[in-house]
């Protein structure tokens, strides 16, 4: 759980903003219990407080819950050849993909436009909530990444060592990893394929709920797209790394200012919704500054600034400090020991 470290700093830092809001509205002794739920990633297990304090936090609950399983399952995948992959990414597929058309054929919801709906027009919120904020979801999307990994592993493996297997292109095909031919190598196709749903969906062209476009959609383009990364950098850029003017897809991946970008996307994810609260959210911004900053639009790029040098700082000061991060892999190893 390297995550923690950084969750609880943010826990400790906006604790006064968290708390202040909680009381207003639901008092002290709900803000205690929440304040419980939250220092211990639990939140993911209530759907109707899911999003509690640091509400983009709340996958760090359920992806505490996959944390505790995957030891329990990695040695399994580890032991699977092509054959019981390809069946296992199929399975885990369809068992991601049936919770959302469940959802779906329940509700009546095909077509929901979840992010845009007022409260009282969607027929369970609660349902959606379960969907998804479900740690058993968040665990199975990503055993499919293991499996995608392991996969990728495996075909590089010769024939006669996996006997019961099929053709290396055959299991990398199952989940669109690429074949012959440059377009189905490239990961440039699924990135934009991906670029093209996000577009799709904010300019309301894709109308798909979000439930289905995620598991039918979006996880397979970037299951193929990180399976290409690793391909293309494997059998392409590496060979090739000391030839003049070589260039790749993958290969500007690796560009500093994207790599460094990258490093500090961690602590954006952890620093933008409580720093979002001290401008945006009413009970907090109204007490601060007298008003709420959705009325200045201007305002908006000076937030994003905020959150990039926010979080800039803090990995410079904090992730990269090995006092700091030594001192808790020390009580997690102290922790893990005592179960």
């Amino acid at each position: 759980m390297g995550y923690y470290p950084l969750y609880l700093l943010a826990q400790c830092a906006f604790a006064p903003v968290f708390v202040f809001a909680d009381v207003t509205y639901n008092g002290p002794i709900a803000t205690a219990w929440h304040g419980l739920l939250t220092t211990t990633l639990s939140q993911a297990w209530f759907p109707a407080h899911a999003e509690l304090w640091n509400a983009p936090t709340w996958f760090l609950s359920a992806l505490t819950f996959a944390t505790v399983c995957l030891p329990f399952a990695l040695p399994a995948i580890a032991s699977w050849r092509k054959k019981g992959l390809k069946r296992a990414m199929w399975i885990l597929t369809a068992v991601s993909v049936l919770a959302k058309v469940a959802y779906s054929y329940d509700t009546n919801g095909w077509f929901f436009m979840e992010g845009t709906m007022s409260p009282k027009s969607h027929p369970s919120w609660l349902f959606w909530n379960s969907i998804r904020f479900s740690p058993f979801a968040a665990l199975v999307e990503i055993l499919i990444g293991c499996v995608a990994a392991r996969l990728v592993m495996v075909k590089e493996c010769k024939a006669e060592d996996d006997p019961d297997g099929v053709g290396a292109s055959d299991a990398a095909k199952l989940v669109l990893g690429g074949s012959n031919g440059l377009a189905a190598q490239s990961p440039a196709i699924p990135a934009l394929g991906m670029a093209i749903v996000i577009v799709a969906r904010a300019f309301g062209w894709l109308t798909l709920n979000d439930a289905l476009t995620r598991g039918l959609i979006f996880i397979p383009l970037f299951t193929a797209f990180v399976m290409r990364v690793h391909r293309q950098t494997v059998y392409a850029d590496l060979p090739n790394a000391n030839r003049p003017g070589y260039n790749s897809f993958s290969k500007a991946l690796g560009a500093k200012w994207l790599t460094y970008l990258g490093a500090i996307s961690f602590p954006i994810y952890i620093l933008h919704g409580p720093i979002g609260q001290i401008f945006y959210k009413r009970v907090v911004a109204q007490k601060l500054w007298g008003k709420v900053f959705t009325a200045d639009p201007w305002f908006f790029p000076v937030y994003l600034a905020i959150v990039l040098v926010a979080a800039a700082l803090t990995h410079e000061l904090f992730m990269k400090n090995k006092d700091v991060q030594g001192w808790f892999q020390a009580k997690g190893r102290e922790l893990a020991a005592a179960f």
